[in-house]
């Protein structure tokens, strides 16, 4: 069920971190600081591709993920019902919770958004912070862009661009908040209530780090409302080549920026937010575009993000198995290494 407001999500998070952080059991429960890993270790790549195979499966959720890290590091016999588990678990969300997003996104977009606010406001039809996550089962994708800070950035500028007797109406029919387990519904929601008349024509404008995005989006438009009423949707892709995939898609090809472009044209790529001040390249795509932005890799930095994440989960591991395996905890960090290894 979407939120009502980012503040209606940011409680809701913090009420299922409390939920499933709890008090600590024991001193053992506190995570240490300063446990970080190696985007190369073997660790590094284990973390993220359990993480990859549970969204596969329909959306992320971190209690499941704690389960089957637990599982495939400790063995499948070791115990989900102790204390050892329950530290990991807590430590693994709390520690999610509290990582400080705000120093993850990118300076380029915070610079952008005053010009991009008085530039766009009154020409599109409507703007969508749009992600998805773990919504449902921890709440940690809503704390993390509650942390970033982001919205309290926009929220302020356009207090300072619209004026106070709009405002509201302003928020309330030209913004929203579209942050699930699955992101995609929330675009086909927007699209079917955007298409009031047979006549309609609707113009998407997607911002999204993952090109393979820009085609999931246009199916699942599809799948839901027909192949008749897809036609009268034109989605026009913004891709942000300064995220992860990007630049794994320009190293990958091994050519110049120049080049990299012209080939990508047809998904308007952009090495920084502030290309989207260009008028004279966007102010046509943007007029009267209902414009969904992604959140994890267009405004914050998902390399950075993703090394926290794996610093997080190595360190509640830690906290965990050095009490299920009754060892120091560097012995439990070199014990997850060879397992990550596939050393016995």
């Amino acid at each position: 069920m979407p939120f009502k407001s980012p503040l209606e999500a940011g409680r809701d998070a913090r009420a299922k971190r409390e939920e499933i952080v709890g008090p600590s059991v024991s001193d053992a429960s506190e995570p240490s600081r300063g446990v970080e890993i190696d985007r190369n270790s073997q660790v590094y790549k284990l973390i993220f591709e359990l993480q990859g195979e549970i969204e596969k499966e329909g959306g992320m959720n971190y209690q499941e993920y704690a389960r089957r890290f637990w599982h495939k590091v400790a063995g499948n016999d070791a115990s989900v019902d102790g204390d050892p588990f329950h530290i990991f678990e807590r430590n693994l969300i709390g520690g999610l919770h509290d990582i400080p997003m705000r120093k993850f996104v990118y300076e380029h977009v915070l610079r952008a958004m005053p010009a991009l606010v008085e530039q766009y406001k009154d020409s599109i039809a409507h703007l969508s912070l749009w992600s998805k996550g773990d919504v449902s089962a921890t709440g940690y994708q809503d704390a993390k862009i509650e942390s970033s800070r982001i919205l309290h950035k926009f929220m302020r500028e356009v207090a300072e661009q619209v004026p106070k007797e709009t405002r509201r109406i302003f928020l309330k029919q030209k913004t929203s908040y579209d942050v699930a387990d699955d992101k995609f519904e929330n675009l086909v929601h927007h699209v079917e209530q955007a298409l009031q008349t047979p006549d309609d024509q609707v113009k998407v404008v997607i911002i999204e780090d993952s090109y393979k995005n820009f085609e999931a989006a246009k199916q699942a438009i599809e799948h839901v409302l027909g192949k008749e009423i897809t036609r009268r949707v034109n989605i026009e892709p913004i891709w942000a080549v300064y995220s992860r995939e990007g630049i794994n898609a320009q190293t990958k090809e091994g050519v110049p920026d120049d080049a990299f472009r012209k080939k990508h044209a047809h998904m308007h790529p952009i090495k920084s937010f502030e290309e989207l001040a260009d008028k004279a390249r966007f102010g046509d795509l943007f007029k009267d575009a209902h414009v969904f932005l992604d959140f994890d890799g267009v405004v914050a930095d998902n390399l950075r993000t993703r090394d926290a994440q794996a610093n997080v989960t190595l360190t509640a591991a830690i906290d965990g198995l050095s009490q299920e395996w009754k060892l120091e905890r560097e012995a439990t960090r070199e014990r997850i290494e060879k397992i990550a290894s596939g050393v016995t």
